[in-house]
């Protein structure tokens, strides 16, 4: 399970071997793009791609100011994803 920054964790994920009950494990993405300023990481999503997973999240463009999608990857479901995209996919 992905979750919203919540206190250091930009998106907290957590496993549960049986559906009732959590164990949370660490940040899914500890190291934010560079084109993202610290907080407001929200709304993360993970899609499987052939031999990997990707996560499509929310954050805060340092430049602007404005919420842009970002996607990481890694190939491990609980990761550390990483990106190294220099700009975000899109931008409001």
């Amino acid at each position: 399970m992905y979750s919203t920054q919540s206190g250091s964790h930009s998106v907290p994920v957590a496993t549960s071997p049986d559906l009732r009950a959590c164990a949370p494990t660490n940040d899914a993405l500890p190291q934010r793009p560079a084109w993202a300023a610290w907080g407001r990481t929200w709304a993360p999503g993970v899609a499987r791609l052939d031999d990997r997973y990707l996560l499509y999240f929310a954050a805060r463009r340092a430049s602007s100011g404005r919420q842009c999608i970002g996607v990481a990857a890694v190939t491990s479901a609980t990761g550390p994803f990483a990106s190294t995209a220099s700009e975000p996919l899109v931008c409001q």
